[in-house]
């Protein structure tokens, strides 16, 4: 069972993470604390998802290949249906620097862009 190791890593780094983005937050660095909170997040998603699919966490960490892996819409969906498409693919978009980057840094103030409805 992999599960419990997996668990043990995940706890012993998540509170220097968070640590971490505080830090880069008050320092002004928003769109690097967002990056490492989402990351947070997919931790805290997978830990929920891996605990009661206990079964599959072999598999999706020795995968090499995508399609072998449980996507994270997958989990995301099972613990908070909608999620994922409402505010995790936002979160996706800031940490590959995309459109949603100046949303999260402040460089807009336009309020449609800021409540973006991603596909």
């Amino acid at each position: 069972d992999w599960f419990p190791f997996i668990a043990w890593e995940r706890f012993q780094l998540a509170p220097y993470s968070l640590r971490a983005a505080t830090l880069l937050l008050k320092r002004g660095y928003t769109a690097e604390s967002y990056t490492l909170l989402r990351h947070v997040v997919e931790v805290f998603v997978q830990l929920r998802y891996f605990s009661t699919h206990g079964h599959v966490v072999k598999q999706h960490l020795s995968a090499t290949k995508a399609k072998d892996r449980v996507p994270f819409k997958v989990m995301f969906e099972e613990l908070s249906p909608g999620y994922y498409a409402k505010y995790y693919s936002i979160a996706s978009g800031v940490a590959h620097a995309g459109l949603h980057l100046s949303i999260a840094s402040g460089m807009t103030r336009d309020k449609t862009e800021m409540t973006l409805n991603p596909p």
